[in-house]
């Protein structure tokens, strides 16, 4: 019996091959094998309760670019209106318009190192397009400390101005980027990219001590200008500590190459044709959303409140604003990752474009009447402003970064929004000495104009 059952086993093992045989000598057959296991550097694991602390802190050390940017917004505009810097580089006929240039123009360096060194940063790495930048920011300072103990003309301070403005650009474009690119920590990704301002308005406070403590002193300058150098030094040495960012790394070490790898390749380029070409303008749409975000973030008119603030309050010491926006700016910068993890960041932007056009409004209409009638009313405007930097420092202080991050991680299409939002910060820099002398306290009908649009957009596009 058993003999009788191996033999019909073997004909039939036989009789299966022969046709296997005869099928396959005149119809081609395609094998599929199971690829090869491809080991990734960077897979999702769970991560234990160090490498979360790790990860968190190497996110909150990267967060520190935001400083030098923070910094200057805290010191140039107290800087243009002090009276050391009047008497080097200033004189009534030129006044308004070099205090625009100089305070605009490092918008203009940002520019540039956002669109070189920033839009490279992905394939030369973010670490040493902090440190490239970091030398150019150097030199700048270099000029600066010429020019004003030499007491040379305004357009060499403003040249270094433009040399320190290529670090921040770069930075505005590797800290969100880099922050996205290697957090790991579930759910933290919002908060963390948000450290990025709550950096930025240290930095605006600490510019404000500085500022506050050394205004009457002959030496301002040259305080200011050291620290500011020891800041991109910090910076620029702190960093050494933090991994590389991923996208700079192999996901298939050297030597796995799997024997598929031309077939993946082939189904690489079959989806990406196929997407283009059922969405031909999505990149286009992405880029276009980046943009118009950062974009209207400047044009919601924050830097109309922290460059200028002598400006806006004549009646007091301007000071004592400053001190308090400043302050405010911080503290309330730290509930924001919160708020867009709890409600989202597409809310919390329509949210705060509301509220802020509201406070404008306010602002504007309470400013002209008082001027009109001649009453006291900068107390009130105070409050106003500060509900506003409130709702700023919530929404679209830290969630323009987030909402980009969101839409695009790679640092060309962050280098593109963050030159859209300095190219805005530009002309909101120098045209405000310009119009504040014109129409006054009717700029915050503008900016609340820019602020409903941000509000349409953030409700039917983004």
């Amino acid at each position: 019996m058993k003999l009788e059952l191996d033999n019909q086993k073997e004909s039939t093992d036989y009789e299966e091959g022969r046709e296997l045989e005869h099928s396959s000598s005149n119809t081609p057959v395609l094998e599929f094998r199971e690829p090869e296991p491809i080991e990734l550097e960077n897979a999702i694991l769970p991560l234990t309760r160090k490498e979360r602390r790790i990860n968190l802190l190497h996110c909150c050390i990267i967060s520190l670019t935001g400083l030098p940017l923070g910094w200057d917004v805290g010191t140039t505009g107290h800087i243009v209106s002090s009276k050391v810097f009047s008497d080097i580089f200033l004189n009534s006929a030129t006044s308004v318009i070099v205090v625009g240039t100089i305070v605009s123009i490092l918008n203009l360096g940002c520019i540039v190192g956002a669109m070189t060194i920033g839009r490279r940063a992905n394939s030369i790495g973010m670490k040493l397009s902090i440190w490239i930048s970091s030398l150019v920011y150097m030199l700048g300072t270099g000029i600066e400390f010429l020019s004003f103990n030499l007491k040379t003309s305004w357009w060499i301070y403003a040249l270094g101005r433009l040399l320190c403005g290529v670090f921040i650009g770069v930075l505005g474009v590797v800290g969100p980027t880099y922050i996205g690119n290697i957090v790991k920590v579930p759910n933290a990704k919002r908060k963390c990219i948000s450290w990025h301002q709550i950096s930025c308005c240290f930095g605006i406070v600490l510019g404000n001590v500085m500022i506050l403590a050394f205004r009457e002193k002959s030496q301002l300058l040259n305080i200011i200008g050291s620290t500011k150098s020891l800041i991109c030094l910090l910076v620029s040495a702190i960093v050494i500590v933090v991994p590389e960012s991923k996208s700079k790394r192999r996901t298939i070490r050297d030597g796995e190459v799997s024997e598929h790898k031309n077939v993946e390749i082939f189904q690489a380029k079959f989806m990406i044709s196929t997407v283009w070409k059922t969405f031909p303008s999505k990149h286009l749409v992405d880029n276009l959303k980046c943009c118009s975000i950062m974009v209207l973030q400047q044009l919601s008119g924050i830097n109309f409140f922290f460059y200028y603030v002598g400006i806006i309050f004549t009646g007091i010491s301007p000071m004592i604003p400053t001190i308090l926006l400043g302050v405010i700016n911080f503290a309330t910068s730290f509930v924001s990752g919160s708020i867009f993890e709890k409600i989202g960041t597409r809310r919390s932007l329509f949210i705060g474009s509301i509220g802020m056009s509201i406070c404008m409004i306010l602002f504007a209409t309470v400013g002209l009447f008082g001027v009109k009638h001649k009453l006291d009313f900068e107390g009130f405007l105070v409050v106003v402003v500060g509900t506003y930097v409130i709702l700023f420092a919530t929404s679209w202080g830290p969630g323009s970064s987030v909402m980009v991050n969101e839409i695009s991680v790679t640092s060309e299409s962050m280098a593109i929004a963050i030159c859209s939002n300095w190219s805005a910060n530009f002309v909101v820099a120098i045209s405000t000495p310009v119009l504040s002398s014109k129409i006054t306290f009717g700029l915050g009908y503008i900016f609340a104009f820019f602020l409903l649009v941000s509000a349409a957009l953030v409700d039917f596009w983004y």
